[in-house]
């Protein structure tokens, strides 16, 4: 992440040499970078993975090809995307100092569809941020664990970031009836039909309008959302997994062990075994 403004230097690096299950993803590498301005323009580019970028100190500016820009300061965190060109750096004459974590893979695909990933810059109480920042410095320390438990732990991460922040950069403007339907979809398990004439629309024109709209049609939307909870679930609880099947509405455990596997690549099981 080093190139991406001015002259980086005390660059510590770290690869990760467990290997990345392509049907799930895994973090690659992790670091710290002090940069410093170096008065030169930064280009555009690409990262073709996500990152999650923390300022631990100093501050600059970020900007991406949708036109965005924003003041990035101490205690902020950036989110990059692997298809979306930005650049970012200390502000002239300045530096910043930062943590970042490279990662991908199906699983942190889900996550983006979900809007649990969004591109930009995230802000939030000081404070909060700070204690944040401690923990993502904690998780560098973990490289050497299997890529079962990183992804788990940054997942979690995850999560906690975009409960205690609020987005910095302008959004994507969404029409206000897709918001509102993606918000039914995730939390609820009404029928698609009532959803659709709540929204004054027959179903056949929700359908295709959800799908031009978020990419995916309302039951893979929600089939996504779901398959996200049961992962979560199945990491973050004790539960036994057919006590979690029963609470997201599985009645037949090998459908359940069926329905997990085609997102996420192996059955409930083999994921708490990892």
């Amino acid at each position: 992440m080093g190139e991406n403004g001015g002259v980086a230097s005390n660059h510590i690096r770290v690869e990760l040499d467990t290997e990345i299950d392509p049907l799930i993803g895994g973090v690659s590498v992790a670091g710290k970078v002090y940069k410093k301005d170096s008065g030169a323009m930064v280009h555009m580019r690409y990262l073709g993975s996500y990152a999650v970028l923390y300022v631990m100190d100093g501050g600059g500016w970020y900007e991406d090809e949708r036109g965005y820009r924003s003041k990035v300061s101490k205690g902020d965190v950036l989110i990059i995307h692997p298809d979306v060109g930005h650049r970012y750096g200390p502000a002239p004459g300045q530096h910043w100092h930062e943590l970042y974590l490279v990662f991908q893979g199906p699983i942190f695909d889900l996550w983006r569809d979900a809007g649990y990933l969004k591109s930009g810059l995230w802000k939030g109480e000081s404070q909060v941020m700070e204690e944040w920042g401690k923990e993502l410095e904690e998780y560098l320390k973990m490289y050497a664990m299997n890529q079962a438990h990183l992804v788990s732990a940054l997942q979690l991460m995850i999560a906690k970031l975009s409960s205690i922040t609020y987005s910095g950069t302008k959004k994507i403007r969404r029409d206000h009836w897709s918001t509102l339907a993606m918000k039914q979809l995730a939390g609820s398990d009404r029928d698609l039909h009532e959803i659709a004439g709540e929204l004054g629309m027959s179903y056949e024109h929700f359908r295709k309008s959800f799908k031009k709209e978020v990419g995916l049609s309302p039951l893979q939307y929600r089939n996504k959302q779901l398959a996200i909870r049961a992962y979560h679930l199945i990491v973050g609880s004790e539960d036994s997994v057919k006590e979690i099947a029963r609470k997201l509405g599985f009645y037949d455990d090998a459908y359940f062990s069926k329905f997990f596997k085609k997102y996420y690549g192996v059955a409930p099981n083999e994921v708490r075994s990892m």
